[in-house]
């Protein structure tokens, strides 16, 4: 087994509603008590719907939020109360893909500049001339010509800014990546080509990554090990192969019975969720999922279940999990 890069510790985040004159009038649990770690070397995956907290968990990995509670462990570092300056050595291990490579990339810069960016930011000494060789190097890493380097982003296809996203995040050489959801906006032939893209990557870099998204089909293609996540809680946690043959938790249940199969003889019953998410404003007591699960009991409204381990490697929070988990 390799060993553990990032950590998370009872990770919390929670933002502030309405302020009055003196504190919050309420607050919202977008992350709450998430604990995983993440081995060198492995892509884990983090699955949930929209809303559920997996895109703020990653930016808090990054910094870009502050935790309310808990911590983030680097290598055994806590990095979780660094101020901007004593993170900013992180900033070069540590690196995001964005959902939409759009809106992450200045309509005003030509690709180059954008990519070579990173560089100027954390005043790396490198000559113009070493600058663009490292500039060319990795848009040829990513499929690109780089002849391309001095057009603007609006003159390439989705699947290709996205090509350039990724350079610009594997310019400063990371170790550790948070693809948030970086397939979600293409055409699913793209979606195809960036994956195996992200996986030529991670063997040549030698990267960690953290995959966020909701399709569990790229999920389970790219993953070795996942979490679901539901309203800021992990519900589930194990190695795709387990959670996949053998859900243990009612939400995860569901979320497998809505995945289309491309097999027109295969009819599977799909389970209908009762009633709507829970406002996160207004949680419900006990276990956040019970409103809409067809298993609930009395006890899964009074006590909030811990993640509890069933297999070796699968974990799950709920008390009638042996009603799915057969």
């Amino acid at each position: 087994m390799n060993a553990c890069i990032l950590e998370l510790v009872d990770a919390r985040m929670h933002f502030p509603v309405g302020r009055g004159m003196f504190k919050a009038k309420a607050r919202i649990r977008a992350v709450d008590g998430v604990s995983l770690q993440i081995q060198t070397g492995e892509t884990f995956g983090l699955v949930g719907e929209s809303g559920c907290g997996k895109t703020t968990l990653g930016k808090c990995i990054l910094s870009l939020h502050r935790l309310s509670g808990g911590r983030i462990l680097y290598n055994g570092n806590d990095i979780s109360e660094l101020s901007g300056r004593q993170f900013l050595p992180y900033r070069r291990e540590i690196s995001m893909i964005f959902q939409d490579p759009n809106a992450c990339l200045n309509p005003r810069l030509k690709v180059r500049e954008l990519i070579a960016e990173p560089l100027r930011f954390h005043k790396l000494a490198l000559s113009r001339r070493e600058m663009e060789k490292k500039v060319d190097g990795v848009l040829e890493d990513v499929r690109l010509n780089h002849r391309y380097k001095n057009r603007y982003p609006h003159e390439f296809s989705g699947g290709q800014q996205q090509r350039i996203g990724i350079a610009r995040s594997l310019i400063l050489q990371p170790r550790f990546i948070v693809c948030d959801e970086p397939v979600s906006a293409l055409d699913v032939s793209v979606q195809a080509q960036i994956i195996n893209l992200l996986n030529s990557l991670q063997a040549e870099y030698n990267l960690t990554y953290l995959f966020i998204s909701h399709d569990l089909s790229v999920v389970r293609f790219i993953s070795r090990r996942l979490a679901i996540m539901y309203l800021g809680k992990v519900v589930e946690m194990g190695s795709g192969d387990e959670l996949f043959a053998n859900p243990a938790h009612p939400y995860t249940e569901s979320l497998l019975s809505a995945a289309p199969v491309p097999d027109p003889n295969n009819e599977k019953q799909r389970i209908i969720l009762k009633g709507e998410v829970p406002s996160p404003l207004n949680l419900p007591g006990g276990c956040r999922f019970h409103p809409r699960c067809r298993y609930a009991t009395d006890v899964c409204s009074k006590r909030e279940p811990e993640l509890e381990q069933i297999q070796e490697q699968h974990r799950v929070a709920c008390h009638n999990y042996r009603e799915v988990y057969r």
